[in-house]
C-alpha cells in the first residue's frame, strides 16, 4: 500500500507542478539484495514474528504453512537482483533527460521485465487469475486443508 500511496503522491505532485516547468518522475525499483533484503535477516524476522504471534492464529495456520512461507520467502530472496547499480542507473537517466520519462522501473533479470511490461497493459481480471494460480502452488492454512 506504501508504495501505491507514494506513486499515487508522485502523480498528483507532477500534475500539480506542471504549470511551473518542473518535472516529476518515480523510480520504482523491483526486489534487489541490499544489506536490508538479506536471508539472514528475512529469516530472523519471520521467526519473531511467529514466536510472537498467539497460540489460536497458530493454531489457524499451522506449522507447515509457517515453513512453506519461510521457504518461499527464500525463494523470493534468491531471486533478487544483485546489481543495485541498475536503480542508480535509473536515477541517473532521469535527472539527465531533456524530456525524463513519468516512471523509470527497474526489474533484475529479462524474465522479470518482461512480465512487469505486460502487466501494465493486462486487463486486473487477468493478473488476479494469473495470482490465483500461482497461489494454488503456496502452502495453505492449516484451517482451510480442514
Amino acid at each position: 500500500m506504501s508504495k501505491h500511496a507514494v506513486l499515487s503522491f508522485s502523480d498528483a505532485l507532477r500534475r500539480e507542478m506542471h504549470k511551473w516547468g518542473v518535472k516529476v518522475s518515480t523510480i520504482e525499483p523491483s526486489f534487489y539484495k541490499t544489506p536490508m533484503v538479506s536471508q539472514d535477516m528475512i529469516l530472523q524476522a519471520l521467526e519473531k514474528e511467529w514466536a510472537l504471534t498467539s497460540e489460536s492464529v497458530k493454531q489457524v495456520y499451522g506449522q507447515q504453512y509457517f515453513e512453506g512461507m519461510k521457504n518461499k520467502g527464500e525463494e523470493i530472496i534468491v531471486s533478487a537482483g544483485e546489481n543495485i547499480d541498475e536503480v542508480i542507473d535509473k536515477m541517473i537517466d532521469a535527472i539527465r533527460s531533456k524530456v525524463p520519462n513519468i516512471t523509470y522501473t527497474s526489474v533484475p533479470g529479462c524474465r522479470l521485465q518482461i512480465l512487469f511490461t505486460l502487466a501494465q497493459y493486462v486487463p486486473t481480471q487477468w493478473l488476479d487469475q494469473m495470482f490465483y494460480s500461482r497461489e494454488k502452488k503456496l502452502p495453505k492454512p492449516s484451517q482451510l486443508n480442514a
